[in-house]
């Protein structure tokens, strides 16, 4: 079966290394985002905090503000006491409004509660003023300066307090998800780097012992096969890519190539062995030649032939 071409395993190695920042970005998106959230609740827990704070502050000053009105013979003596609880009251209003705006969720049952207290509590305090000025001192100290509105009062600074508390646990509970998400991210840079690395090592192994290796080793073999050696063993014969495709393009060139130099060197020994038959035949025949003169010189009848040849022509 084929594998893959080497042109696939390129682009999957191209792909994988533009796979390293895509994942990047993803993730570090994700970890803004995951940052984002938990820098949100923490800002939340924070001001829920501060607001919890504010608000007790107020309500200590309030209290302190309506004491001076009780201790006000009149209303001239007790309006500075008067306005300055007027707006403390305001701040309050406006502080609890702030909260429950932004509030942590599991948590809004007990703001909203929080809330109807300070209601409840301002209304009370705008009473004791209107009480002060319309009236007497006096009346306004009977009305506020009791055990009752102490009780009403003490339940609201627990109020405050229980939600205090939980805003200093939910603050360092965003305040570690914040470190955690920090350092997961700061985990997943160093792996997304690490990855990176080993990507990119493997895609040059890649080049260099899937492609550059094999295509030099196959240059190699056809400088050696151009010189005449055939016996060169070819490089990625047993590969189904394009490298064994070559190879094996080679290795029929070099069979091919091989049978033609042995043809080739058949027919010059033929040739050799013909040309050193006729070179010996002929070799033959002259020494056979030579032989029969010689023989012919050397007989009787030939020697008075001769004799009577050259008497003949004396005559």
């Amino acid at each position: 079966m084929r594998s893959l071409s080497l042109k696939t395993k390129f682009m999957l190695v191209i792909g994988l290394l533009g796979l390293v920042p895509a994942v990047g970005v993803a993730l570090n998106s994700y970890g803004l985002a995951a940052s984002k959230q938990a820098d949100a609740q923490m800002d939340i827990a924070t001001q829920g905090a501060r607001y919890g704070e504010r608000i007790n502050g107020f309500v200590y000053a309030a209290v302190m503000e309506s004491r001076g009105i009780y201790m006000s013979p009149d209303w001239k003596t007790a309006e500075p006491y008067g306005k300055l609880l007027l707006r403390h009251l305001a701040e309050i209003e406006a502080t609890a409004k702030v909260w429950k705006d932004k509030v942590i969720e599991s948590e809004r049952g007990r703001v909203e509660e929080l809330s109807r207290s300070i209601a409840e509590f301002v209304r009370f305090r705008q009473e004791l003023v209107r009480l002060a000025r319309t009236e007497t001192t006096a009346v306004a100290r009977a009305f506020g300066d009791n055990d009752a509105n102490r009780k009403v009062r003490s339940a609201l600074n627990n109020q405050l307090d229980a939600l205090n508390k939980a805003y200093v646990v939910h603050t360092e509970a965003a305040k570690q998800e914040v470190q955690r998400i920090e350092g997961i991210n700061q985990i997943v840079l160093w792996a997304l780097a690490c990855f990176a690395v080993v990507a990119v090592a493997g895609g040059f192994v890649f080049v260099l012992r899937g492609m550059a290796r094999p295509l030099q080793a196959l240059r190699d073999t056809m400088l050696q096969l151009a010189d005449g050696n055939f016996d060169v063993a070819l490089v990625g014969l047993g590969r189904k890519d394009e490298i064994g495709d070559i190879a094996g393009a080679v290795e029929a060139f070099k069979v091919k190539a091989a049978d033609k130099a042995a043809r080739e060197a058949d027919e010059v020994l033929r040739r050799q062995q013909v040309e050193t038959q006729a070179q010996a035949k002929a070799a033959q025949e002259r020494a056979k030649l030579a032989e029969e003169q010689a023989h012919v010189v050397e007989s009787p009848d030939a020697v008075g032939q001769t004799h009577r040849g050259f008497l003949t022509q004396l005559n």
